[in-house]
């Protein structure tokens, strides 16, 4: 048969929709799984939802619509946790809870701050082991009388009082309360009596009253709450591994990490052993950013809490300064430590560690400087 003109027309007519239909099946194989991704990323809840595969049935019931809870208070239809298994009574275990919505402080580090400082106090204070929920250490579930610890916090600003003047700078209150399931008898449940700091100025002061509270009120938490200082043994000494802090990898600040702490059991607490946990979970905070947990964040609290320490049982030495300014940088808290470091070249004592002006130069952002001194 004869071609015509409208036989060509049709025909270019059809293969111009198949052309469509293939870009168009093209066009979603690529989207859709991007789509999938996406999904998976807005319903990640991080630890929560590890530890929700931990926990029992929700008990509560929903809060009314419009009601915000209280700084602190448990959060309505939270799943109830189970117990601690038998041989973990001596354990101090900390679960891992969402940070408030109502908190004019957002973000995990600050709750990161008070429960590393607890679980401080039980270290070091007395001589416990601990798990850490936040760090992805598993806390396994029994039928003993208690379950893990909980530590919430919320930092709600101070709201004026109708007709008085208003306070300059702005006020806001931290709370911390820390509860745990009794199966036995009445829930253990304390709550800090609130600690109020400057909105522009909260920060720094924060870190030193959790440290001072990992030496004192948080070591009398748990004591209320039966647990009492080991007389464990000094267990075997662990040889220094200088080595391992010029390996800035995952491995070797883990290994540091552990090796330090081997040796703090085994011959006590010493400067040079705290600075060396400074260095070593800073420098970790830094390994775990990426990582989708609050790992990263309890590492950075540990660092800032524990050059606290050193500054405040052992003097503000240049040294003990420098380690503070280290911690802060790391932190992403460069004009505290700009300032901390103008504070280490007017205190006295030994010399400052060589690594000072490189701490300096990331604080200014002088990537030149940091480029030479590799």
């Amino acid at each position: 048969m004869r071609e015509t003109k409208f036989d060509s027309v049709l025909d270019g007519t059809i293969s111009s929709r198949k052309r469509s239909v293939w870009w168009g099946i093209a066009i979603w194989a690529g989207i859709l799984p991007l789509l999938v991704a996406l999904i998976k990323c807005t319903s990640y809840e991080g630890p929560d939802a590890a530890l929700a595969a931990q926990v029992a049935p929700a008990q509560g019931q929903p809060a009314a619509p419009g009601v915000r809870p209280k700084p602190g208070d448990p959060q309505q239809g939270e799943p109830e946790i189970k117990g601690l298994p038998k041989g973990f009574e001596k354990v101090v275990a900390v679960t891992s809870d969402r940070p408030p919505f109502n908190t004019s402080v957002p973000g995990s580090l600050v709750r990161e701050l008070a429960r590393q400082a607890l679980l401080i106090a039980a270290e070091e204070e007395l001589g416990l082991a601990t798990l850490d929920f936040s760090i992805g250490e598993s806390i396994p579930s029994g039928n003993a009388a208690a379950g893990p610890f909980i530590v919430r916090t919320a930092a709600l600003k101070k709201r004026p009082v109708p007709g008085e003047k208003p306070v300059t700078p702005l006020l806001f209150d931290f709370t911390i309360t820390i509860t745990r399931p009794e199966f036995n008898g009445q829930p253990f449940s304390w709550t800090a009596p609130p600690l109020s700091f400057p909105e522009n100025d909260w920060y720094e002061p924060l870190v030193e009253q959790m440290e001072l509270m990992s030496r004192g009120a948080f070591v009398e938490v748990l004591q209320k709450a039966g647990y009492q200082k080991s007389k464990l043994g000094a267990g075997t000494a662990a040889k220094p591994a200088p080595k391992l802090e010029n390996h800035l990898d995952f491995v070797s600040q883990f290994a540091l990490i552990r090796n330090l702490h081997a040796q703090m059991r085994a011959s006590g607490e010493t400067p040079e052993v705290l600075e060396g946990l400074v260095r070593a979970y800073a420098n970790f905070g830094n390994l775990t950013d990426f990582h989708w947990s609050p790992a990263s964040k309890g590492f950075k609290a540990r660092a800032l809490l524990y050059a606290q320490r050193l500054v405040a049982k052992y003097g503000q030495t240049p040294s003990s300064l420098a380690h503070r300014a280290y911690a802060l940088a790391l932190a992403g808290r460069h004009a505290a430590a700009l300032l901390t470091i103008e504070a280490v070249r007017a205190a006295k004592g030994k010399d400052s560690p060589e690594w000072l002006g490189l701490i300096e130069a990331y604080c200014n952002f002088k990537p030149a400087i940091l480029e030479q001194a590799k």
